[in-house]
C-alpha cells in the first residue's frame, strides 16, 4: 500500500485536492510521508487558502495511523485554517504518537495561529522535529504559542530539533521562550535561531543554560558585535552538551574564525563556526 506521497510544486485546485484527499482517506491509513510543499495553486483559492480548503486535509490527518512526517512548507494558510490543521493534528489519535517531522515553515501567520498551533504541540507526544522557519514569528508569536501549550500543560519531551529561522524574534522574544524551552522542550538537542534581528544575547545565555541536552546553536546573520559574542561562545563553551556554534555574520571578531575552541576539560571542544 502507498506509503509515500508527494505532491509539492504542483498546481491542484481546492475540488480536485479535496477528492484525492477523500481517496486516500478511505484506501491509504498507513501512509508515512505526506510533502505538500509549495502547492501554489492556494494564492488561488486552492488547496489551504482558506477553512473550506483545509478540511479535506483534516479528515486525511483523522484517518491515519502511521504518519511520520508532514510538510506543508509555502502553502497560505490563514489564522481558521492553520487553527483547523493544528486542532485536526491534535485530535487524530493515530497521528500523536506516530508524528515525528511537521513542517509548516514560509507561511506568515499571526498570532491567533500560533496560539492554535500551541495548544495542539503537546497532544503530538511523538514529535520529534519542528518547523517554523519564515513564518513572522515574533515576540507576540512567541508568547501566543507559549500561551497556547500553557493551555494543555502539556511537554514537548521528544522534540530535538526546532528550526526558527528567517523570523523576528529579537532579544525579547528570545526571552519569552527560554523558560519555554527549558521547561517543555528538556530533549532538545538543535536550535536554529538565524536571522532572528537578535542584537543582543541575554535572552540567548538563558536558552543556553537552560536548555541541558543542547548540542548545536545556530544564531547566523543577527547583529549583537563582539563583545556579547564573546560571552555567548564562552557559555556555550562551558555548557556540558554544546559541541557548535554558528556566529557567522554577527560582529564576532576573528579570534573565533572557524576553529575548535578549548573549553578547558580534557577532551572537550567547541567548534565555532565563523565565516
Amino acid at each position: 500500500s502507498l506509503r509515500t506521497l508527494s505532491l509539492c510544486q504542483n498546481s491542484i485546485g481546492a475540488e480536485k485536492f479535496g477528492e484525492l484527499c477523500d481517496a486516500l482517506a478511505v484506501g491509504c491509513s498507513g501512509l508515512r510521508e505526506l510533502d505538500f510543499s509549495y502547492m501554489l495553486a492556494c494564492s488561488e483559492g486552492g488547496v489551504s487558502e482558506s477553512l473550506v480548503g483545509v478540511q479535506p486535509l483534516c479528515k486525511l490527518f483523522c484517518g491515519q495511523s502511521a504518519l511520520g512526517c508532514l510538510k506543508l512548507h509555502y502553502n497560505c494558510i490563514t489564522e481558521a485554517a492553520m487553527g483547523a490543521i493544528a486542532g485536526a493534528l491534535g485530535a487524530a489519535v493515530g497521528v500523536r504518537s506516530t508524528l515525528r517531522v511537521l513542517d509548516l515553515g514560509q507561511k506568515k501567520l499571526e498570532a491567533e495561529g500560533f496560539r492554535g498551533l500551541g495548544g495542539a504541540l503537546p497532544l503530538l507526544e511523538g514529535l520529534e522535529e519542528l518547523g517554523l522557519f519564515a513564518t513572522g514569528f515574533d515576540v507576540g508569536g512567541a508568547r501566543a504559542l507559549v500561551d497556547g501549550v500553557g493551555v494543555t500543560g502539556g511537554q514537548m519531551r521528544r522534540l530535538v530539533s526546532l528550526n526558527l529561522s528567517e523570523n523576528a524574534l529579537g532579544d525579547a522574544g528570545v526571552r519569552v521562550l527560554q523558560g519555554f524551552l527549558a521547561g517543555c522542550c528538556v530533549g532538545l538537542e538543535f536550535l536554529n535561531l538565524s536571522e532572528n534581528r537578535i542584537e543582543a544575547v541575554g535572552g540567548l545565555l538563558g536558552v543556553v543554560r537552560g536548555c541541558t541536552r543542547l548540542r548545536t546553536l545556530n544564531v547566523k546573520r543577527n547583529n549583537f558585535g563582539d563583545e556579547a559574542g564573546r560571552e555567548l561562545v564562552l557559555a556555550c563553551a562551558a555548557h556540558v552538551c554544546v559541541g557548535m556554534v554558528n556566529v557567522a555574520l554577527c560582529g564576532v571578531s576573528e579570534e573565533f574564525a572557524n576553529e575548535l575552541f578549548d573549553c578547558g576539560v580534557p577532551g572537550r571542544y567547541l567548534y565555532v563556526v565563523n565565516a
